[in-house]
């Protein structure tokens, strides 16, 4: 009777397998991650594009006027920022009551998704959440000037030089998720003066008044920063 023993892999052949796993591994990692990173990356254009039908929705509910930056004045009372206001117009007001409007924005996933950039959410530590309505996305300082028209038949055909919105970076904190609520002063590091943050390949995107939304260089950030200092840059 022939006798049938079973081959046992050698200890060099175990090697090598486990070997040519990790290489499999290691080129799989960046391929899966830099996937990963444009996932992300659409879903944060794709907050921009809500964003900017929130602010025509608006506009289209205010005569034509586009909201500001900040200071907007609640029909409940007190002076908000641009999410909040945005926001608020698309689904409805959050309590007039300060502390319970913070809870309320806090744990509103819609408002959530909406307004932080799902690639700073992974990599930033997230930020308490403010009364006034925060993001991580930052409006063109222009936007912030009262004397300024913000009507959408003056305003039309600007933005061809410096975006209405972008991703923006928080001017203290390089780890903190929200950004001001205008680009003037936003930091991509604590040390440059670029206001938006760098997604894929040290580019970034900006919100344009029309409604586009145009990639660009870091470098054509830091251009957009130095032009902040004159709101006629805009125009």
């Amino acid at each position: 009777m022939v006798k049938y023993t079973k081959k046992q892999f050698s200890l060099v052949e175990l090697l090598v397998v486990i070997a040519i796993i990790a290489i499999l591994v290691s080129l799989l990692i960046p391929i899966l991650s830099n996937a990963r990173l444009s996932a992300r990356t659409a879903v944060s254009v794709s907050n921009l594009n809500q964003i900017y039908k929130g602010a025509m929705i608006y506009a289209s509910d205010n005569d034509k006027k586009l909201c500001k930056s900040h200071e907007n004045q609640r029909s409940g009372g007190g002076e908000v920022d641009w999410p909040r206001m945005i926001y608020e117009n698309m689904f409805g007001p959050f309590s007039d009551n300060r502390a319970t409007a913070k809870e309320e924005m806090a744990n509103d996933k819609t408002y959530n998704d909406m307004m932080f950039c799902p690639v700073l959410k992974s990599e930033r530590t997230l930020t308490d959440h403010h009364v006034d309505g925060r993001s991580s996305y930052s409006m063109n300082n222009y936007f912030s000037i009262d004397r300024n028209n913000f009507r959408l038949t003056y305003v039309g055909s600007m933005g061809k030089t410096e975006p209405y919105i972008m991703p923006g970076t928080s001017s203290n904190n390089k780890n903190e998720l929200q950004s001001d609520a205008n680009l003037e002063g936003s930091r991509y590091e604590l040390s440059h003066g670029y206001p938006a943050y760098s997604y894929t390949n040290q580019k970034t995107f900006g919100l344009f008044i029309d409604g586009s939304i145009q990639f660009m260089s870091i470098s054509q950030g830091g251009l957009i920063d130095d032009l902040m200092g004159d709101r006629r840059d805009f125009e």
